[in-house]
């Protein structure tokens, strides 16, 4: 499993997509190729946040694209889960 954090799919997100991400993220199989649930906050709170326009909605496309292209593999991150109580 290969993890996306915020960084790389913000790099897959720009007007012109990162040539060596790209290049490196086409080698792996995809259906290794993941995201967790706090990498999906922080970029839809950072889309939401910005002012209305094409530049907003351009990225907001992008963004859903990369997720179909990972088929929504979405991991959970394991801070969010309850601990089991030491005994």
């Amino acid at each position: 499993m290969i993890v996306l954090d915020t960084n790389v799919l913000s790099a897959l997100m720009r007007h012109v997509a990162d040539r060596k991400v790209v290049a490196w993220l086409d080698e792996q199989p995809r259906t290794s190729v993941w995201t967790t649930s706090i990498t999906i906050l922080e970029i839809r709170f950072g889309l939401r946040i910005m002012a209305a326009g094409k530049r907003r909605s351009l990225l907001l496309e992008t963004f859903e694209a990369a997720l179909e292209k990972m088929d929504h593999r979405i991991a959970l991150s394991m801070m969010l889960l309850p601990r089991k109580p030491q005994t």
